[in-house]
């Protein structure tokens, strides 16, 4: 795939048609939401699935003395047996939901984060217990993205007319995630999400682009933007909204929904902007540094809220972001307010980068899974993104999750762990 396209374009939202084995909305209904009945709707024997490590204590953060990295990966809502006995093979501890990281789909650009994944119509209380269960049934922690029909984010983040009642909705999201067994909720705080500038070939594969100078930028599902393309200071949101007030909307949000994560149990974790530059589109970027995390978390001040950090997107910042993702890691990890890693690698900082394979960046990733181990981090690592290889997004999940392990068990083994 050559050219940017957009959701629609490569079925970013399709769920219901992202599987290899290609299912009706009844089929999925025996399969998806049938829980225990669907570790045998492919003839297999639901004992293939079985956990037998340690991973039997669900959470984000494990309930047991001894400190546990689990590495997750994107995985279809409605994957198929074959797609779970796959992910036990690969030796992976949980999933993170989605419709578009599909099995066989060759998806030139970055598979979508927060506002991908499960239909708007499947987020019930019984259908999210539902789908855990069946994933905790194979073996694996879920993590799901929040229900984004529920609120409009763009009127929160940009203070719009309707930000009071979005805030409303976005609290009763929060209770539907709790509700439905989920105490963990992945968000940012900007409107484009992940721009892009086109696809680079790496060693044979396209990957998402990123050059700041490029008059054709555009978010490949970015919230707001479509299928608009232009330069990073075009002001594709009407005007230009600067840092104190952008500071200001954050503030009125987090100060109003930390009581109802509290009341839940649920936590939130907030990602860097991606790409990590003062502005962009005439909206202030204010999660960019490592001073504008501990500003956030001082004006949540609270437990439930805390970061999730991107290493890639962190190494996109390069010395602007005030330390490296090690540093990152060693500042919030002894904490406690590092909720989840997400791992990928860039070829260089702004204002020109692309993704590529985790051994073929500019930072060396094994400086996050040392740290990761030596500050005893308790919690989740996700593979983030996708490289398109030859045979799909098993191809590479099979690649870069074993060179995740391969890192950890090394920084755990010199640790004597």
């Amino acid at each position: 795939m050559s050219e940017i396209q957009s959701k629609e374009e490569i079925g970013m939202s399709d769920l219901f048609n992202s599987s290899p084995k290609q299912l009706n909305r009844r089929e999925l209904g025996k399969v998806v939401v049938a829980g225990a009945l669907g570790a045998t709707q492919l003839g297999w024997s639901r004992s293939a699935f079985a956990q037998e490590g340690p991973w039997k204590r669900f959470g984000a953060q494990s309930s047991g003395t001894k400190p546990e990295i689990k590495l997750i990966c994107l995985c279809p809502a409605n994957a198929t047996d074959e797609d779970l006995l796959f992910y036990k093979q690969v030796g992976v501890d949980g999933v993170h939901l989605d419709g578009a990281s599909s099995p066989g789909r060759e998806i030139g650009e970055i598979t979508p984060g927060q506002e991908g994944g499960v239909p708007s119509e499947d987020y019930t209380v019984e259908n999210l217990q539902r789908l855990k269960k069946r994933f905790a049934d194979a073996g694996f922690y879920t993590e799901i993205p929040f229900p984004g029909h529920v609120s409009n984010y763009e009127d929160i983040v940009l203070n719009r007319p309707g930000r009071d009642k979005a805030i409303e909705d976005y609290k009763a999201g929060i209770r539907l995630m709790a509700a439905g067994g989920y105490d963990y909720i992945p968000t940012t705080f900007n409107v484009t999400v992940a721009a892009v500038s086109g696809q680079a070939v790496v060693r044979g594969s396209h990957a998402r682009d990123f050059d700041l100078n490029s008059p054709e930028l555009g978010g490949t599902y970015g919230r707001g933007l479509g299928s608009k393309r232009a330069s990073a200071n075009s002001l594709l949101f009407g005007r230009e909204y600067t840092k104190e007030e952008m500071w200001e909307n954050y503030t009125y949000f987090i100060k109003q929904i930390v009581p109802v994560l509290e009341e839940t149990g649920v936590r939130i974790g907030f990602h860097p902007d991606d790409p990590p530059c003062q502005s962009l589109f005439g909206v202030a970027r204010i999660f960019s540094s490592l001073e504008n995390y501990k500003q956030l978390l001082a004006i949540a001040n609270s437990p439930n809220v805390g970061v999730l950090l991107c290493c890639g997107t962190w190494a996109e910042g390069g010395a602007a972001m005030g330390t490296d993702p090690e540093g990152a890691i060693r500042y919030f990890g002894p904490r406690k307010q590092l909720f989840e890693i997400h791992f990928r690698s860039v070829t260089s900082p702004l204002p020109h980068f692309n993704e590529t394979y985790p051994d073929a960046g500019y930072y060396d990733m094994y400086k996050i899974m040392k740290p990761l181990v030596d500050v005893k981090y308790n919690g989740v690592v996700q593979l983030d993104h996708t490289v398109a290889m030859v045979g799909g997004l098993h191809t590479y999940q099979a690649f870069a999750l074993g060179y995740m392990r391969a890192l950890l068990q090394r920084a755990q083994r010199e640790d004597g762990a």
